[in-house]
C-alpha cells in the first residue's frame, strides 16, 4: 500500500504553492480530494466510475506518489540540524545521479565536499559511501596514495555504521519492553551494552545517545533520582559541546 495520503499531508504542510508539485489535472484532483479527506472509493468513483482496484486509478495513484516522494527532498524547513542533514541527504542523492548518468567531472569535487560535511555531522553511512567513491575516482586518476587514504576512511566509517546498527537494534529491543515486566528484568543486559558501547562512543553521537539513555534506564529501574539527574546533566553537556547544534 503506497503511503499516498501521508505524503499529501506532508506536502500540504510544507508546499503552499501546489504548482511546484508539477501535477497533471487528474493528479491534482486526486491530491485535492485526499487533502479534503475523501476515501479512495469515493475518488475512484468520481474519476473513473469504478472501484480503487481500477487499473487507471492505480496508475494515477502511482504517478502522483512518484512526484510527491521526489518533492519531499525539497523541504527546506526544520531546525538547524534538520536543515544540515537534509542538505547532506540531497547532495548524496545528487552525486548518486551523477554516477548513474556518467557526469564524472563533477563527482570528485562534489564528493570531497560532501564527505567533509557527512563526517562533521556523524553521518557515517553517507560518509562511508562517499569516501568509497572518492577512493575509486582517485584510483582511476592514478593517485593511489589518495585512493588508499580514502579507502581506509570508507572502512572506518563503515565500521562505525555497523556498530550503530548493532547497538541501535539491541537498544530498540530493550526500549520496546518499557512499561512491561520485561523492562526491569533487562537491567543486566542494559549494563552489558553500556560496557560494550563505551569504547566506541567518541565518534558517534548516536552511540553516545544510546549510552546515556541506557545508563538513565538503569538508574530509573534502581530508583536513583540523583543518578538520573547527573546523567541528564552529563548528556546535555556532551551534546552542547558538539561542533553543531543538536536539537
Amino acid at each position: 500500500m503506497l503511503p499516498l495520503k501521508e505524503l499529501v499531508v506532508i506536502c500540504r504542510n510544507y508546499f503552499t504553492d501546489r504548482g511546484t508539485l508539477d501535477l497533471t489535472p487528474k493528479e491534482e484532483l486526486l491530491y485535492n480530494a485526499l487533502a479534503e479527506g475523501e476515501s479512495y472509493t469515493m475518488i475512484s468513483t468520481e474519476l473513473y466510475d469504478s472501484t480503487p482496484s481500477n487499473r487507471s486509478f492505480k496508475k494515477l495513484k502511482a504517478s502522483t506518489y512518484d512526484k510527491l516522494i521526489a518533492r519531499i527532498l525539497m523541504i527546506r524547513a526544520g531546525n538547524p540540524l534538520q536543515k544540515q542533514l537534509s542538505q547532506i541527504t540531497r547532495e548524496f542523492g545528487a552525486i548518486s545521479f551523477m554516477r548513474i548518468f556518467g557526469f564524472s567531472a563533477a563527482i570528485l569535487p562534489a564528493s570531497l565536499r560532501l564527505f567533509r560535511k557527512a563526517s562533521r555531522y556523524h553521518q557515517h553511512e553517507i560518509a562511508s559511501q562517499t569516501a568509497r567513491l572518492i577512493s575509486k575516482q582517485y584510483a582511476q586518476m592514478g593517485y593511489l596514495d589518495n585512493a588508499s587514504d580514502y579507502f581506509d576512511l570508507a572502512l572506518h566509517h563503515h565500521d562505525i555504521c555497523k556498530l550503530e546498527m548493532e547497538f541501535d537494534w539491541r537498544f530498540n529491543v530493550i526500549r520496546s519492553c518499557f512499561g512491561t515486566d520485561k523492562f526491569p528484568n533487562s537491567k543486566d543486559e542494559m549494563q552489558a551494552i553500556v560496557d560494550q558501547i563505551l569504547p566506541h562512543v567518541e565518534n558517534s553521537h548516536r552511540l553516545q545517545f544510546i549510552y546515556f539513555e541506557l545508563r538513565f534506564y538503569i538508574a530509573y529501574i534502581s530508583d536513583s533520582y540523583e543518578t538520573q539527574e547527573s546523567i541528564c546533566k552529563e548528556a546535555l553537556e556532551y551534546f552542547r559541546e558538539l561542533p553543531f547544534k543538536h536539537y
